[in-house]
């Protein structure tokens, strides 16, 4: 027993090292997909988000003023009232798409934010990562959110939890869909937005001001984004 202990130690050891390795190499691959991601699109690239220098020359160059303190919070606030922001504590970003293509302003990133717990004997911290993809249009949309219908929002509904139907029954069976103005939501998800959105796999869609997004528990596949 003596001897074994010891060799589960190095062997232990070796598999973090191992795993550590591999884990490397992946994002190191995920960030080269995403630069070329980028590059096809147009737009810019900073893997590290906006921790270091911000550009002072292309997309930047006119908000670089606005980012000399703390540059990730800063852009971060534009998304105020947009989950899953403003939950927790530690935010940050990484791996940050930003640019103008079509006449509008892209934003895609992965974001994090920790909590932590404590029982008063040991004190836990988890970190919670979300992959976002967020436009900026020249239209003022209502404040209006589309989650993916579960059992929660269905328990919801029965204890008061307000929800918006649609004509479409399968619609409403596959969208949770919440907004402080109905008419508003009824005249943005008119028949054909209806029947857009059934023809894609469902995503967790937010509107507000001027802004659009989607964000996934987990960082997105280049792929996917």
């Amino acid at each position: 027993m003596e001897v074994l202990f010891p060799i589960l130690i190095v062997a232990f050891v070796l598999i973090a090292i191992v795993a550590g390795y591999y884990s490397h190499q992946a994002a190191k691959r995920r960030r080269e997909q995403l630069g070329q991601l980028a590059g096809d699109l147009g737009l810019e690239y900073l893997p590290e988000g906006l921790k270091r220098d911000v550009p002072t020359t292309g997309f930047w160059a006119s908000l670089s003023a606005a980012f000399e303190a703390s540059p990730d919070v800063k852009f971060l606030e534009r998304f105020q009232g947009f989950s899953p922001f403003g939950q927790g504590h530690s935010p940050d970003l990484d791996n940050l798409i930003v640019g103008r293509r079509d006449g509008l302003d892209w934003y895609l990133f992965d974001y994090t934010y920790k909590v932590t717990t404590s029982n008063g004997k040991t004190t836990t911290t988890t970190t919670h990562p979300f992959g976002v993809v967020a436009v900026r249009v020249p239209l003022m949309f209502p404040v209006l959110s589309l989650a993916q219908e579960n059992v929660l929002h269905r328990i919801g509904t029965k204890l008061g939890m307000q929800e918006l139907t649609f004509e479409l029954e399968e619609f409403n069976r596959r969208y949770f869909v919440r907004g402080q103005d109905a008419r508003a939501a009824h005249d943005l998800l008119h028949p054909r937005a209806i029947e857009f959105l059934m023809a894609h796999p469902v995503r967790n869609w937010q509107f507000g001001g001027y802004h659009l997004l989607i964000h996934n528990g987990g960082f997105y596949d280049p792929l996917e984004l």
